[in-house]
């Protein structure tokens, strides 16, 4: 049987053989918002939308 490795990205998963790796999605956009802001960024929208979940 071959095997290969699994990294999940940016979602939680059950599967406990699993390696997660995710972000600080919060202090990043923090982070941004401060930078546009110090460039003399006023109008700074999203368009992201809502969450499903």
């Amino acid at each position: 049987m071959s095997r290969c490795r699994v990294v999940w990205l940016g979602e939680r998963s059950s599967e406990p053989r699993a390696d997660v790796v995710s972000t600080d999605d919060d202090t990043g956009l923090m982070l941004l918002v401060a930078h546009l802001i110090g460039l003399g960024h006023r109008g700074i929208a999203s368009p992201a939308g809502t969450s499903a979940s």
